[in-house]
This record gives C-alpha cells, sequence and structure tokens, in this order.
C-alpha cells in the first residue's frame, strides 16, 4: 500500500477471523483488514488483541412508515399511539416518496 493511511489500528479481534488482524482507516473509511497492513500512517493503535467492532447503531427503521400524516408533527410514546396514525392517514399512500425522503 502505497498511499499514507490516517489509521492503522494492528493485532485487533474481529468477528470472522481467528486470527489477529490490522485495520487501515483512510478518511472515514475501512480501506484494509489483514494479517499485517504495511503501510505509512497518521496514527496507529496497538488493540493488543482486543475486539474492535462497528459501531454499535440500531439501523431497524420502518421506511413503510416513515412521514406518515405528511409534515403534521406527532409523537407517539405507544405502540397504539403509532398505529391510531397509521389508520388515521394510511400508510400505504405513496410509501416510494416517503421512503427516498427519509
Amino acid at each position: 500500500m502505497d498511499e499514507i493511511i490516517d489509521l492503522i489500528i494492528k493485532n485487533a479481534r474481529v468477528i470472522g477471523s481467528d486470527d489477529l488482524v490490522d485495520i487501515a482507516i483512510k478518511g472515514d473509511k475501512i480501506a484494509v483488514v489483514d494479517k499485517e497492513v504495511s503501510a505509512t500512517s497518521k496514527k496507529e493503535i496497538d488493540a493488543k488483541g482486543r475486539f474492535v467492532s462497528p459501531g454499535f447503531v440500531d439501523a431497524h427503521m420502518h421506511l413503510d412508515n416513515a412521514f406518515v400524516g405528511g409534515n403534521e408533527k406527532w409523537f407517539c410514546r405507544t405502540l397504539r399511539e403509532a398505529l391510531n396514525v397509521i389508520e388515521k392517514y394510511g400508510s400505504s399512500h405513496d410509501i416510494n416518496a416517503r421512503a427516498k425522503r427519509a
């Protein structure tokens, strides 16, 4: 690898590999995950065999119900409240446009 990497995390344990690996990061992207990354880096961290994972983000969402009710503001605290809003405005109308907007 000839380019300068922003960060290399050495000796990391990751899901899917029995061996420790190095993780090279350039900008906000993972550039390489390999047994050994030999590159010039601005910063280096030794994970010392610790587990490294992506951020714990809950990406579960229901785009089919995004923006139900148009621009009207509503806040549901219970399932029943959410079902009432969906029943009132309908969730099938213009699903693609609402999902793209979300």
